[in-house]
């Protein structure tokens, strides 16, 4: 196995697209005094880390990784040899966001002993990634890929197409259009919310009047076509958010996208937009959280660079 440092300077400087140089950096470190040197691993954008993932995570989450590589592969069972059922789990783990060290060490030396081509077109993200930003796939083939639908999954890694269609200066019609919402979007933003909470589409359609009128508060759209088919709601918390040492923090309260535009980047596009508005109002911190047995968005902001913060478990009683 290479070192990083020459798996980093491939990575940056002999694989990268020119047009992404400077930019686009990668990250990894271990931790020497922790179970089994566990350690973390980040691709950078501008300075700010858009993919990353810790071993500890990993190990935290393994047995709902297997469980979902069993239900998409059922075949997984007949395999004959570990490390063939153990690749097919780490292909879902990357998936769905959660990446380790020997993830990125094992895709890296996938990536750099393939065509491109198979880099391209196989399984595994991580290596798709590396692809995607390589210097070997010209704008013809980067236009000929967005025709063709690539790249729409896993969902972290439509962001980084974009980046290289963008760096390449290839324009392409912009699938999904996210705006701040406005008076006119409400009807369609509370029937979506209606799908999510547990309450009349009329009685979120009033709170998210209000909240347009709320200076502390954010209300985005994502629409194709004209039709709102997600929203994505934020706030400024004030008050002590777990994990966190400034205030205020931007604070995810609620996303949703319709089942048929999902997977392809919209959620992410729409936490983006949370995201910048909240450091316009001068926050440097972020956060949101949900439910504990809601592995789908527990998945989904893993996936998207939020670490779990701390689990809490809520009391009440009658007076």
């Amino acid at each position: 196995m290479k070192s990083w440092n020459d798996a980093k300077t491939k990575l940056e400087q002999d694989f990268l697209a020119p047009c992404l140089r400077g930019r686009v950096s990668y990250f990894m470190t271990r931790y020497t005094h922790a179970h089994d040197e566990a350690g973390r691993v980040a691709v950078r954008v501008d300075g700010k880390e858009v993919l990353r993932g810790y071993d500890m995570d990993w190990w935290a989450h393994g047995d709902e990784y297997e469980a979902e590589a069993r239900r998409r592969f059922p075949e997984i069972a007949a395999l004959r040899t570990p490390e063939e059922k153990w690749e097919r789990i780490c292909d879902v783990a990357t998936d769905l966001g959660c990446i380790s060290t020997w993830d990125f060490y094992d895709a890296f030396e996938t990536f750099e002993n393939e065509p491109i081509e198979e880099s391209l077109n196989g399984k595994n993200g991580l290596v798709r990634l590396f692809a995607i930003l390589d210097r070997r796939v010209g704008k013809r083939r980067l236009r000929a890929l967005w025709d063709a639908g690539w790249g729409r999954e896993p969902a972290w890694l439509p962001p980084f197409f974009c980046l290289r269609l963008e760096a390449e200066g290839i324009r392409v019609p912009a699938a999904y259009a996210v705006t701040a919402a406005a008076a006119e979007d409400l009807p369609a933003v509370a029937a979506l919310a209606a799908r999510m909470w547990d309450h009349p589409a009329a009685e979120l359609e009033a709170e998210f009047a209000a909240l347009l009128k709320d200076p502390d508060a954010g209300l985005f759209t994502a629409k194709r076509s004209g039709e709102t088919v997600a929203f994505a709601q934020c706030q400024l918390r004030h008050d002590y958010v777990e994990g966190t040492e400034t205030s205020p923090v931007g604070y995810l309260e609620g996303v949703y996208v319709d089942e048929a535009h999902r997977r392809q980047g919209v959620a992410a596009a729409l936490l983006r937009a949370c995201e910048a508005w909240a450091k316009e109002k001068g926050c440097t911190e972020f956060a949101s959280d949900c439910e504990l047995e809601n592995t789908d968005s527990r998945r989904f902001h893993e996936s998207l660079g939020f670490t779990e913060a701390n689990r809490i478990v809520c009391f009440t009683k009658k007076l």
